[in-house]
């Protein structure tokens, strides 16, 4: 009895150790020590991981806004919070109905949207364009650091490397775009027509129209200084860029008149040279060539020959062509025929003369 105590006992003890081991190394399998220091280094690794995607897919930072201003995310699905400094992700859309927005891109360009604008958010990568406009007006303001900077609408694009211009696009159903430069230089081409550029200087402006049925951009013509102050206004550009814009375009304005009048002086001088000109020539003819002036005799020879030729042109086949061509002038006569007339004439008199 005793022995069969013992036996179940040392069963019973001997058998628990086991089953809790077993029991433990099971818990320690499932939640495993070193898997949960790899988990967590895992975890941080792919939030660090995560937020430098997120940096690289920042292409801005919201500056100022005021009005009816909203920010798509790239997919739509929700309106990103407007802020000041506040991070504008790429491929991000942007409208502004009644409003206005000052945006830095992470290229380093600064970019104003005017009202009524609709915009696309692109990263400095993006092989095509960095803003695409559907519709309104964007200033630009690119340094020579910043690389080329390119702008696009449906069927325009402008590759700014330095300088300060105004795109519009949207605004007339026979213009597609429109490049206006303020400081500096830009390009302008159709996106489809990459090969063949237009070069757009301060103070000038181009637009691609198909009311002209071209399909590339204009020549470049100075900006008119009274259609500039409201494009100011919509877009809030710095005064100082204001001042230092309208100076160079009244400056290439001047530019023209000056060669109006440059070209005007020319045309009087040539004026009132060009009868010094003719004596002077007249002068050395004279004098080189001693030619004695025509007798009477030749010039009514040759006007008779002139004469002659114009009767067969106008009267060709009639043998008094004189009456048909000139009804008024008396014919001409041969000498037997005139001889005849006078005798005639003599024999009417004294007919007349006799009682």
């Amino acid at each position: 009895m005793k022995a069969t105590v013992f036996l179940l006992m040392s069963v019973v003890f001997f058998g628990a150790r086991p089953n809790q081991s077993w029991a433990q190394n099971e818990k320690h399998l499932d939640h495993p020590i070193d898997d949960q220091s790899h988990g967590k280094n895992e975890n941080n690794g792919s939030h660090s991981k995560k937020t430098t995607t997120d940096e690289k897919n920042i292409c801005g930072a919201l500056e100022v806004f005021e009005g009816d201003v909203q920010i798509l995310n790239p997919t739509k699905t929700h309106l990103i919070e407007l802020r000041r400094k506040a991070p504008v992700p790429c491929g991000s859309w942007i409208s502004s109905n009644e409003g206005w927005v000052h945006l830095k891109h992470s290229a380093g360009p600064t970019v104003n949207l005017g009202p009524g604008t609709y915009a696309q958010l692109l990263p400095s990568s993006h092989s095509k364009e960095q803003v695409i406009l559907f519709r309104g007006q964007v200033y630009l303001d690119v340094n020579s650091g910043d690389g080329e900077f390119k702008v696009g609408s449906a069927m325009g694009r402008a590759r700014i490397g330095r300088g300060k211009v105004i795109y519009l696009t949207g605004y007339s159903e026979k213009t597609s775009a429109q490049l206006v430069v303020l400081a500096d230089f830009a390009t302008f081409e159709n996106r489809f027509q990459e090969t063949k550029k237009v070069r757009v200087s301060e103070g000038e402006m181009s637009e691609l129209s198909f009311d002209l049925l071209r399909v590339m951009p204009k020549e470049p013509t100075p900006i008119s200084v009274a259609a500039l102050k409201p494009k100011f206004f919509d877009l809030h550009v710095d005064e100082k860029v204001q001042a230092q814009a309208i100076s160079l375009a009244t400056h290439r304005q001047e530019r023209v008149v000056l060669v109006h009048d440059e070209g005007a002086n020319q045309e009087s001088d040539e004026d009132e040279e060009a009868p010094k000109k003719n004596k002077a020539q007249n002068r050395s003819l004279a004098s080189s060539e001693s030619k004695s002036p025509k007798s009477e005799s030749e010039i009514t020879r040759d006007q008779a020959l002139l004469e002659k030729k114009l009767e067969e042109k106008l009267a060709p086949g009639v043998s008094d062509p004189e009456t048909l061509i000139y009804p008024g002038r008396k014919p001409k006569l041969t000498r037997k025929e005139r001889a005849e007339r006078k005798k005639l004439l003599e024999q009417i008199k004294q007919f007349q003369a006799e009682p």
